[in-house]
Parts: structure tokens; C-alpha cells; sequence
């Protein structure tokens, strides 16, 4: 049987604790709770889609396996309440999966479990859920019509959501990319006036090499910018976004386009997405 270890550490780098979880577990994302603890989110071995509270020393709470058909569990937020927000996948069939959006207590009980997706066809990978100021959730992923299809969207979605009951309201969703590219979002973040996605395109390389993917999308759901950046020869992609401040975000990522060094890139960009006198920064090990 394999272990998976969970790390606490301070904003320095230092180690608090450590704890190890014995089973066959994949997670795919973990937070800080309001309780000074950490809940992680991911899926059991047999495919059904798993949380795990633990306290500050790294020691389980609670655990809750999923019921229904979800079978991952990818993004998870806390409100204000308490409450945990997470978003997965349910598997419609055997090559179609559509986006689940779950309400959790702080103890881990099931307050609803809602499907987002409607079109039979379509395929979601999800890659994003935050919440705005007043917590309606923003969701971002990856549509296309079928798992390994080469052509593809990305998608972004906020909704306002009830509390006890099973109340899911759309308020507005935006596909972003050509459909005849492959567009993929990797990342996202609400900044002060803003929503911020990263992400791979090869929309502007004649469909061959992935380029770094930035846009910008009001709170509305309307594109503002959108910049493509990459080299002639080679794959970029990025990863992860952060807002360092109003006039900065940092976007890291691989890349092999932008110079004959191929790794983990660095972009320092201006709030509208664009590199404003700063060169790329290649991390080096």
C-alpha cells in the first residue's frame, strides 16, 4: 500500500509538520482552511471523488468520499461561511465527462451536488474555481466535443449559488479561442477589475506549435485582450497566473520557443496582459 505525504510550512520555507496518509490517492489540489488546518481535494483508487480535512499538525479530521458519479474532485475555495465550494468530473459514459459543482459544511457534508454541463456531446476539462468579491464561483476549463478531440476552447463560466438548497444560477459563460484551434485555459485568477486566464493556443502558428495563451475577461464575461507569446519553433504553455499587485501579473510556464533554453519560464506582464520592458526569465536548476 503507498502513502501519500502532506507538508505544512511557514511563508519563509520552513517545515511545521509533516503527516503521511496511508491508500491509493491521487489529489489534485489542497488549501489553507480558516481553522489554521488544510483541506485537500482529488480521488480514491476505485474513481470516486475524495476530501480530506486535516488540522494544523497535518492530522485527518474528517474524510468524504463522493456519492453520485463524481468521480474527481480538481478545484476547491472556502467561503466566508465555512463551507467548501469544489468543482470535478462525473463520467456520463465511457468517453464523456461533464463539470460537477459541489457544496460541502465544514464538517463535509453534502449540501448539493449540481451538474453544469447540458450538451451531450461536449467534453470539459476543468483547470480553474475562484470566487469573486461577493463569492458568485468563476469556473474555467477546456471544452471540446470529445476527450481527445484537437480542437478545442476555453471555456469560463459564473454562477451565483444558494446556500442550503440546490440553487446553481448562470449568470453568464464565454467560450475564448477559434474553434477551428486548439485553445486550452491552465489557470485562473480575479484581480482587482478582471479575470485573468493562462493557457496554451496554437491558433496563431498555423496549428502547429503551442503559443503562451493570456486573456482578460471583464466581470461581465466579455473579452477585453487576449495575447498570444511564444517563439517561431517550439511548444510554450502556461501554467499559473498571479496578481502581484494592480499593474502586475506573473505568469509561469514551460517553454521551448522563446530562446534555445528550453524549462520553466517567467513572464512579468502589465494589467493588461502585456510584457511591458521585461524579458522573458528562464529558471534554471
Amino acid at each position: 500500500m503507498s502513502e501519500q505525504t502532506v507538508a505544512f510550512f511557514t511563508h519563509s520555507g520552513d517545515l511545521l509538520a509533516w503527516h503521511s496518509l496511508a491508500g491509493e490517492y491521487q489529489f489534485n489540489q489542497g488549501i489553507g482552511t480558516h481553522d489554521g488546518g488544510m483541506l485537500m481535494v482529488g480521488a480514491t483508487q476505485a474513481g470516486q471523488g475524495l476530501v480530506v480535512k486535516m488540522d494544523h499538525k497535518g492530522m485527518v479530521e474528517w474524510q468524504h468520499v463522493m456519492s453520485q458519479d463524481v468521480t474527481v474532485l480538481t478545484h476547491v475555495v472556502q467561503l466566508k461561511s465555512g463551507d467548501f465550494m469544489m468543482i470535478g468530473q462525473s463520467l456520463r459514459d465511457s468517453d464523456q465527462t461533464i463539470a460537477t459543482l459541489i457544496r460541502l459544511s465544514r464538517l463535509g457534508e453534502e449540501h448539493w451536488v449540481v451538474h453544469l454541463s447540458s450538451d451531450e456531446a461536449e467534453h470539459t476539462q476543468l483547470s480553474g474555481l475562484v470566487l469573486t468579491h461577493n463569492e458568485d464561483v468563476i469556473i474555467a476549463g477546456t471544452r471540446s466535443d470529445a476527450v481527445y478531440s484537437s480542437l478545442s476552447q476555453g471555456w469560463i463560466a459564473r454562477f451565483k449559488i444558494g446556500k442550503k438548497s440546490k440553487q446553481v444560477k448562470l449568470v453568464w459563460e464565454t467560450l475564448a479561442g477559434k474553434a477551428d484551434a486548439r485553445n486550452q485555459i491552465n489557470d485562473i485568477v480575479v484581480t482587482s477589475n478582471a479575470i485573468v486566464a493562462v493557457g496554451a493556443s496554437n491558433q496563431k502558428s498555423n496549428q502547429y506549435y503551442m503559443d503562451y495563451w493570456v486573456l482578460g475577461v471583464t466581470l461581465k464575461g466579455n473579452t477585453e485582450w487576449e495575447h498570444h507569446y511564444g517563439g517561431i519553433i517550439g511548444n510554450d504553455e502556461a501554467f499559473s497566473v498571479i496578481e502581484m499587485n494592480e499593474a502586475q501579473l506573473v505568469v509561469s510556464g514551460y517553454s521551448s520557443g522563446f530562446s534555445s533554453i528550453s524549462g520553466t519560464w517567467l513572464l512579468s506582464l502589465n494589467a493588461a496582459g502585456e510584457i511591458d520592458d521585461f524579458t522573458p526569465t528562464a529558471l534554471q536548476h
